[in-house]
Parts: structure tokens; sequence; C-alpha cells
């Protein structure tokens, strides 16, 4: 034992102690080498420049030495300061107090901290083990390669790094962590931010709180087997940084960090919860992206951010979250970008909207595909709110977030973009359009059987008999020349064809139908000069074309007269009234959308209601005779109206199945001048060849527009539908044979020009007789 008690050792002593040393004044040495040795506790301290505690040493005194090093079991219950103090090897268990801004502990090394005895301006630097068995603070952890193993006390600091090979298997609460290389968690860290720069950290503990900022540098990953937790998730660099495990997301999740691009992947699933939300940035030259190889379930809240001037390209889809496959749906959404955009919960898309201009449509799209997309995507975004509307400065479309929950109009929308503008294709097969041929069917069936009803010839004599043509003009009401002998009763039958199609939609909705029809009635004169006519007729027909295929059956009726305002010149004032009633069956072709892209399907309908009015006004007489030759010339006026009664199509419920409609009622009026000639030439007793030639001048037409709307869906769509034109050329030719004088026959034709429309063709064979 050495008692030193007044401080008589030399300035450049090296002082080795095997045994005890105490202090009762304070001392300074050069060296302090202890092999074994006590510092025992004293009232004095012992300076040094150096200290060495070597196995089995202890210091119980004060010591102060500018460094120290300790190697083997070395216990410190007292005192110690060191400008830096390095555990090389061995264990040494601090029970007192180590003051020393920077201490290190060696591979191998073990540093057991009994009692925070730590400096709160140390640096730590650890290649070893770390045990604490009570609370300390210091400045800063550096872990390279060394393990904070399981023990009772927390280490707190400002900052901390773990190095490759780090591990953390006891409680570190630091105000920042880096994580560089390979690094192991098995107990617990809080700290406000982290930042994993490379390699992989592994967590199997409890990995960051409710606040901590969490970010994961490109290529680095993060394997969550335990319980991570943070306030906001995000990654730095263009590359993708990657989150090993399944995640939870009760916070926020924003790729690339706020205000730059990046990519999370997520090798697991992604589970967004009610209070969740994500952030992505976009820009012309990029995306943050969260790429999941699992299932993602949406909830919460989706933000998105423009950076710079230049948005997406429009109308292109972008994914933001790519996943094997996609549930749920984001509740709230909010967006900075130019133009309108939508979100789709079915891929993780969005497609940005270009702000449409002004006018009736838009995207380059025509008014009936307008109409269409507006009310498929009102009926997807938010469904119950109108997304959609116009003013005078055009149109204004709101963002939002896409239904799941209607897959069909969901993949139909998404399918309805071009990166110009809309799919016209689509478009049109999901438009009503088509459904204006079922009126342009009924009412040419219905005026092509009064043609027939009117063309069978009157009997009598020849040289007073009528010509019988019915050569007529639209009206039909071309017949007799003179005024028929009086009859009780003639009976009369006829059979007609006619074909008729458009050529004038610019939303591939032509179509083409045919039409045959059988009809008889009977006539008779109440009067001199008066002779009226009733009759029934039957007919069966169908319309095709691109869009649509039907069958139609339907019957019909009419009352006609005449009455002769001047027998000399045989000018006669003839009117008519028909109405026929049609039933349609067949389908239209529209869309069958899925997530991988859209293909025509047909939906169905039958017993689709049509009726049809027409009334007719008009006056005719000789305009010239020579020999057997006459000229008839005739005037009128004809209102014609057609209704079709609602009704919705059908197809199969599963997803997928072809986009059913729900289609309004239709009215449609219009009137007419017809203007026409008829010629006859008497070329036997039996035999009269007749022509005609004439036009048709639309005087009013209320426009016929078809409205609709998706029968899983509320917006209503309407769709103009052009149709045959009133305004119209007609040519016709034909013959009267006279059997007998109580058997009558004619055979004609007659064919309509219009605009936009084939060749319109008639073909009818009539005959009156009577008992």
């Amino acid at each position: 034992s050495l008692l030193d008690q007044n401080g008589g050792l030399s300035s450049s002593t090296t002082l080795t102690n095997a045994g005890s040393l105490t202090l009762n004044t304070n001392d300074t040495i050069a060296s302090y080498i202890s092999n074994g040795g006590t510092l025992t506790a004293g009232s004095g301290t012992l300076f040094s420049t150096s200290a060495a505690l070597n196995n089995g040493s202890s210091v119980a005194g004060l010591l102060n030495t500018t460094t120290l090093t300790s190697n083997g079991t070395v216990l410190l219950s007292g005192t110690a300061t060191a400008g830096s103090a390095s555990i090389q090897s061995g264990t040494l268990t601090l029970s007192g107090t180590l003051i020393s801004d920077v201490v290190g502990i060696a591979t191998g090394a073990s540093l057991l901290d009994q009692n925070g005895g730590l400096s709160t301006t140390a640096t730590l630097t650890n290649a070893g083990s770390l045990t604490l068995s009570a609370n300390d603070t210091i400045a800063s952890y550096i872990s390279n390669g060394g393990t904070l193993t399981a023990g009772a006390g927390t280490l707190f600091s400002t900052s901390a790094a773990l190095n490759n090979g780090s591990t953390v298997a006891g409680l570190l609460n630091t105000t920042s962590l880096t994580s560089n290389g390979t690094v192991q968690v098995d107990g617990t860290i809080i700290s406000n931010s982290i930042d994993i720069t490379t390699g992989t950290l592994t967590n199997t503990g409890t990995f960051g709180t409710a606040s901590t900022l969490l970010n994961l540098n490109q290529g680095a990953t993060l394997v969550a087997n335990g319980t991570q937790q943070y306030s906001l998730l995000t990654t730095s660099g263009p590359d993708a940084a990657t989150w090993r495990g399944n995640l939870n997301n009760i916070s926020t999740v924003a790729p690339g960090g706020l205000d730059a691009i990046g990519t999370l992947e997520v090798q697991g699933d992604f589970a967004q919860s009610p209070g969740g939300s994500l952030k992505f940035d976009l820009s012309a030259n990029g995306r943050d992206l969260m790429e999941v190889s699992g299932e993602v379930s949406f909830n919460g809240s989706l933000a998105l951010n423009q950076l710079g001037p230049t948005a997406i390209a429009p109308f292109i889809p972008v994914t933001i979250v790519s996943a094997s496959s996609y549930a749920g749906n984001i509740t709230s959404f909010s967006e900075n970008m130019e133009g309108a955009v939508w979100f789709n919960p079915g891929n993780g898309s969005v497609i940005r909207i270009e702000p449409p201009q002004s006018g009736s449509s838009f995207f380059g799209s025509t008014r009936n595909q307008t109409s269409t997309w507006i009310s498929l995507y009102d009926d997807v975004i938010d469904p119950g709110i109108r997304n959609i509307t116009s003013g005078p400065g055009g149109f204004d479309i709101s963002s939002g977030i896409a239904d799941i929950g209607n897959p069909d109009l969901l993949w139909a929308l998404s399918a309805s973009f071009t990166p110009s503008g809309l799919n016209a294709a689509l478009l049109n097969r999901l438009s009503p359009e088509v459904y204006g041929g079922m009126s342009d069917y009924a009412m040419q069936a219905t005026r092509s059987h009064q043609r027939s009803a009117l063309s069978a010839p009157a009997l009598g004599p020849l040289e007073n008999s009528n010509d019988g043509s019915g050569g007529s003009s639209k009206s039909g009401a071309k017949g007799v020349l003179n005024a028929a002998i009086p009859l009780e009763w003639e009976f009369f039958a006829a059979v007609d064809y006619f074909r008729a199609g458009t050529e004038n939609s610019i939303n591939e909705a032509d179509y083409n139908f045919d039409g045959a029809g059988v009809l008889a009635g009977a006539r008779t004169q109440p009067q001199d000069r008066m002779t009226i006519a009733v009759y029934f007729g039957a007919d069966s027909g169908v319309m095709d074309g691109d869009l649509i295929d039907a069958d139609a059956l339907g019957w019909n009726f009419g009352l006609t007269g005449e009455y002769i305002l001047n027998e000399k010149s045989q000018t006669r004032l003839h009117a008519a009234m028909s109405y026929g009633a049609y039933l349609f069956d067949g389908s239209r072709q529209s869309v069958s959308a899925t997530a991988t892209g859209w293909a025509p399907g047909r939906a169905e309908f039958d017993d689709l209601d049509v009726d049809a009015l027409d009334l007719f006004i008009g006056v005719d007489g000789i305009a010239w005779k020579q020999n057997s030759l006459t000229l008839i010339s005739s005037a009128g006026l004809r209102y014609a109206m057609t209704s079709m009664d609602p009704f919705n199509e059908w197809t199969g419920g599963a997803a997928g199945s072809p986009i059913a409609l729900d289609v309004g009622h239709d009215r449609h009026e219009s009137l007419l001048l017809e203007l026409g000639l008829l010629a006859h030439v008497e070329v036997t007793s039996k035999v009269t060849l007749w022509g005609e030639s004439g036009v048709n001048i639309g005087l009013l037409d209320d426009g016929r527009v078809i409205s609709a709307g998706f029968s899983k869906g509320s917006r209503k769509m309407s769709a103009v539908a052009r149709g045959l034109a009133d305004d119209s050329l007609y040519l016709g030719c034909g013959a009267v044979y006279q059997f007998s004088k109580n058997i009558s026959a004619n055979i004609g034709y007659r064919a309509a020009i219009r605009s936009g429309a084939e060749v319109q063709q008639e073909l009818r064979l009539s005959s009156s007789w009577r008992f």
C-alpha cells in the first residue's frame, strides 16, 4: 500500500500499482498503471497524463487523466475524469462516474454501466458490448458493430449511429438515429427521426414511435418483423427503398419525401387505416411510386402534389401504387394538379384531365360522346356528387375518387381515355343514339302500309275509274282520277316490302332496316263526292348495324278519305290517319370492361314498344290531259309523331358483363310539306302505266334526343339521333291491270333519296275486288 498524504510524488513518475494506493491530498504524476491494483477512496485526486487499468484493477477514489485505457476485468466505483477513455478488452464495470467526452468500447470488450455514470457530453463509440442496469444519458452513441445488450436501463442520447454489424437488444432513446450496413434491432429504439441510410436494418423489437420521422434512403431496406411506428414514412433518392414485411399505415407515407420524387417498395401487403394518409408528388419528369408485392387495402386519405410548373401528361394513367391485388378505397382526396385528376383504386393509378375547352363537347369528342362520358364520369367518381357542370365559360370538372363498388363502369371510365383525349369507339358503344332507329322503322313502316292501302285500285268502268296507281307522293294521296261508281263496298289487300338505312351518324350508330307487311281493308262511298276507307295490317322486319341487331313485329290500321271539290278538274281533298304499334327484341353492342381493358359485348332488350301516328291532309287535281296521258299535281301537309316507351336493357350480373342502359321515353314530332306530280298512261283498256316524282320538305322538327342512364348509375346522358331526314326526293313507277269489272291489281316501286341515307326502296302489290 502507498498512502500519499501530502502529494509528494514526482510529476514525471510512472506509478505501477498492483496493490493499494490512497491519496489524502491531490498529487500529479506522468503515468498511472494499475495491474490489479486499487485506487482507494481518499480525499485527494490522482492527476496523470495517462492511466491504464488492467485486469483486476479497481478505482474507488478520484482519478483525472488525459487518456484512460481499460483491459480485463476492471471496476470503476469512484470517479474517473479523462479526455478519452478506451475499453480495449475485458469488462469495465462502471458503478461510479466516468467523466469523459470520448468513450470507446473495442471489439470483444464490454462496458457494464450500473449506475448511469457516463457524462452527458460523451460520445460513446461501441464496437463491443454495452449494458445498462440504469438509465444513462450521453451526447452521441456510435455503434461500429457493437451491441447494446438487454438491460434494465435506457441509453439516452442526442444522436445515434448504428453501423454495420451493430445490434440493439436493449433500450435506446435518441433524438436522431442513422443506420448503415447490416443492423439488428431486437430491443426498443425511440427516436424523433430515423434515417436508414444504407444496408439492411432488421427489426424484431419495437422500432420508432408515433412521432418518429422515418426515412429509408434509396437502396436501403427495413425488415419489418417487429413493431414499427412512425408519424411520417419517407424515402430519399430517385431509386427504390425497401420495406420488407407487411406495412400497416396509420400515419403518413410519402415515397420520395415531401416535394421530391422517390419509390417505396413494400415486400408484403399494404393496408391503410381510416386515419392513414398517402402523399405523392408528380411532375412531367417523374412521380412517386409505391410498389407492393402483395395486396393493397385502401382507406384514409390521398394527397397529390404537382412538382414544378409542368404537370403529368393528360389522359394517360399514371400508376402511383402498384400491387398484385387491390381492395378498399380512399375516403378523402386532395390535389393541386393542373386540370382535374381522378384516382382509380382498382389499379392504383391517377389520370389527369386537361382543362376542357368551352362548347358542347370536349377532348376531340362529339356532342353525344361528351354526354356519355360526363354520365360515366359522374357515376364513377364520388357517386351522388355532380362532378361536371357547364356554364358560359365551358365545363368545370372536379377531381375525385372512383367507386370501386361499380367495377364495370370504373373500368369503362379507365378505358375511356386515349393519349389525345376520349376513346370514341368505347363511348359510341355506351350511347343510346342507335335507338333512334326504332322510331324511324315505326314511321316508315306505318307510311309504307298507308301507301300500300292507297295503291289498291278502285273498281269501275275503266273510262270512269281510278288509275289506281297509288303512285302517290309520300302522302300516298293519289288515286282515282274520277269519282268512283257508287258501290256499297269494295275490298282490297296488299303485300309490301320496304328498306331504308342511315349513313349520317358520326358515332358509328348507322343502321339498316327491312320490313315486309300484309294488310286488308274496305272502302265505300257514303256520298257521291266522298270515299272513305279503313284497313288493318301486320308486318315483321329486322334492323341491323354496327351497334344494333333487332327483330320487329307490328300491327297498324288506318282511315283514309277523299272528297271531290271540282268534278271537271277532278280536284280532290285527301285526308289520312294511320297508326302503328311495334315491338322490338334484340341486342345493342355495348362494352365489357375489366381491369385489363375493354371489348365489345351485347346488351339485350325485349318488348321495346314504339308507336307511330301519321296525319295527312292535301289536295290534288288534273294539271294536264291529252289523249291517254294525264298529269296530276298534288300538295299536302303531313304531321308525324313517334313515341318510344322507356325500357331497360339487361345483361349478366357478374363483373365484366356488358354495360346495360336504362333508356328513357322518346317522343319525336315533325311537320312536312309534300309536293308531287303523277303521270299515267292508259295503254289498253286493261293496262295503265304510271310514274310519279315529288319532294318532301321538312317544316318543323323537334329534334330526336334519346335520353338514358347506366343501369348501375344515376346521371342521365342524352344522344342526338339524326336518323332519316324529312327532306327527300322520291321517284316511283308501276302498272295497274284490270282483270275484270270486279277485280283489279296494282304493282309499284318507289325510291326516296335523302341526304345522309341509303336510297329508301319500297315494293308493293295490291288488289281490289268486289262481290
